[in-house]
């Protein structure tokens, strides 16, 4: 049920929002009093909660003696968020010229732009996303846990064949290695090289990074007052750094192991 709630949660819910609604999926109608016990959500704000569901579209409340409420089918709900996505969407299309025109305007005022907190996981990866997709020449990271995005063989398909397209593009990742689940570990690696990434492993790193056309780069900030869903990372656009960044790159790629060398170096290990 977790997944899900994360899943929720990544299209807009709360995370609350997403466990009372997957409660009511379960059940054909439940009293308020009877959602607050199954979704172990205190009795004020099921009632809060409810009020913004219903104007979601995401259930229906049902008027007698007793208020109860149901969940609506999840294919018309979905149905309504993606075209509420496709809006945004379509809005976003429109927005992006004519703000960047207004921003070009302002170039020369002398502003930090360059330099971006990224403070929540949606923003990380949307900015690493609009990176990888606006790159033409080459990608290089260094990739430590925790990650930030669910592997998948569809999601690495769906970056490859945006890749394919980029003449003489060069994606190179170092991960570092991790051994309390090696046999897991490798077929994720191997997920992304069959996607056409060229991959190495090693037994550090010191840090998690992505360099973008020798320009751009996104870098994690340790930053211990925060748990791991509230890591922060910081976006450079600049030259020198990154640059300097490759150079460090390159340094941890010679020394590193292809994947074939970490496989026989776990079965060893065994």
């Amino acid at each position: 049920m977790q997944t899900y709630i994360n899943d929720l949660v990544e299209i807009g819910l709360t995370e609350l929002e997403a466990r009372m609604y997957l409660t009511l999926l379960h059940k054909n109608a439940f009293t308020a009093s009877e959602l607050s016990v199954a979704a172990r959500v205190n009795r004020t704000q099921t009632y809060d909660i409810l009020s913004k569901l219903t104007q979601r579209g995401m259930i229906l409340e049902s008027r007698g003696k007793v208020k109860k409420y149901s969940a609506v089918n999840p294919k018309n709900v979905l149905g309504s968020l993606k075209e509420e996505f496709d809006r945004k969407k379509n809005t976003i299309a429109k927005l992006e010229e004519p703000l960047s025109k207004l921003f070009a305007s302002d170039a020369s005022s002398g502003s930090l732009d360059y330099i971006q907190v990224l403070s929540s996981r949606n923003n990380i990866i949307n900015k690493i996303e609009k990176l990888e997709y606006a790159s033409e020449k080459e990608i290089l990271a260094f990739c430590k846990p925790p990650y930030m995005m669910n592997i998948s063989y569809s999601h690495s398909k769906e970056r490859a064949d945006i890749f394919s397209n980029k003449t003489d593009f060069v994606q190179r990742s170092i991960y570092q290695a991790e051994y309390s689940d090696v046999e897991r570990f490798i077929n994720w690696i191997q997920i992304f090289k069959d996607a056409g990434e060229e991959v190495r492993i090693c037994e550090e790193l010191p840090i998690k990074f992505v360099i973008f056309d020798q320009e751009k780069v996104v870098c994690t900030i340790n930053n211990k007052l925060h748990t791991l869903a509230q890591f922060s990372a910081l976006f450079v656009d600049n030259v020198d750094l990154s640059k300097a960044l490759t150079v460090t790159f390159y340094h941890f790629w010679e020394k590193a192991l292809t994947l074939e060398q970490f496989i026989e170096k776990s079965k060893k290990m065994m």
